[in-house]
């Protein structure tokens, strides 16, 4: 994350002189060069942007936001987050693999060397997979979570 304070000793005083014009002006903001009315409170010298990896981990959290506000225990709630994410990789590989299979310009064992390793990979992750399906359905085995609990939580996995 960066913090961009430009114009920081400025900001008191223009917020000050803001104030004065939104008092005088009863509400009234001046119009800028777009034609639409120019709000300065608040924007003065100060911008925050994310970095990429902030950014990420933003998309990253939006996607899991249904597992977070399901009434499912934490423990479920990470298992089902582990799925997401290999089945994500999962995805992302037999992309990579289909890609490989079908590109030309590759000679036929640099391909099939490329695919093998793929297809290694792909069967680690249905193994993952595999294995923490299991440990989510003894999770809520253990948890044991009500039969609408149980169905968030296989809806939550299909999707």
């Amino acid at each position: 994350m960066r913090v961009d304070v430009s114009g920081w000793p400025q900001i008191g005083q223009r917020f000050a002189a803001a104030r004065g014009d939104e008092a005088r002006d009863a509400g009234q903001g001046e119009e800028s060069a777009d034609g639409g009315l120019d709000d300065r409170i608040g924007h003065v010298g100060i911008r925050v942007s994310l970095s990429e990896a902030g950014k990420a981990r933003s998309d990253e959290a939006k996607k899991n936001q249904d597992i977070d506000e399901s009434s499912l225990p934490d423990t479920v709630k990470q298992i089902l987050k582990m799925i997401r994410k290999l089945k994500e990789d999962l995805r992302e590989k037999m992309a990579e693999l289909q890609s490989i299979a079908t590109d030309q310009s590759l000679d036929e064992e640099t391909r099939l060397r490329s695919m093998e390793g793929l297809q290694s990979e792909i069967s680690s992750l249905n193994g993952a997979i595999s294995q923490a399906t299991a440990s989510l359905m003894k999770a809520m085995r253990d948890a044991g979570l009500s039969g609408e609990q149980m169905l968030e939580a296989a809806q939550l996995l299909m999707k």
